[in-house]
């Protein structure tokens, strides 16, 4: 199972990209459930394959599309609170420093409404608030509206 959901197409697919519910969501979720039905994997099977998957993507990510490995990696988001996630991808990253945004004083549920929060404050003073190259935008450009009530 691990080795089908590697050959995943969106997994060659070269950055700018986003991941989200569009490609791993619901459907793949209940598609993914089935086929471990009728292959007769464990719940317990199936969920450490999906960490697995996680982890290991992660890791073949970093070493495809960045241009040199970091000296730390800082986790947030509900996936930095999964230990068993934490401990595999301290073990594709070994020797590099992965630590969570509780750590450094910001609260791992904090980090979304943070960000909208930064978005919105650039919204407000009329700030391009995208990232072209990582979005595949053709410009910089303010991103939301402010509509008066």
């Amino acid at each position: 199972m691990l080795n089908h959901l590697l050959g995943h197409p969106y997994l060659r697919k070269s950055p700018p990209k986003t991941c989200g519910r569009e490609e791993f969501g619901l459907q793949f979720c209940r598609s993914l459930y089935a086929n471990a039905i009728t292959d007769k994997i464990s719940k317990a099977d199936l969920i450490a394959t999906t960490t697995a998957f996680t982890a290991l993507t992660i890791a073949k990510a970093y070493r495809r599309f960045l241009p040199s490995m970091p000296d730390e990696i800082i986790l947030c988001g509900g996936g930095a609170r999964n230990m068993t996630l934490v401990k595999m991808l301290r073990a594709k990253f070994e020797g590099i420093k992965i630590m969570t945004t509780d750590e450094m004083g910001i609260d791992l549920d904090a980090k979304e409404a943070m960000s909208f929060a930064i978005l919105a404050w650039a919204t407000t003073k009329g700030f391009a608030n995208n990232i072209p190259g990582a979005t595949g935008a053709t410009q910089t450009t303010v991103l939301g509206k402010i509509i008066p009530v």
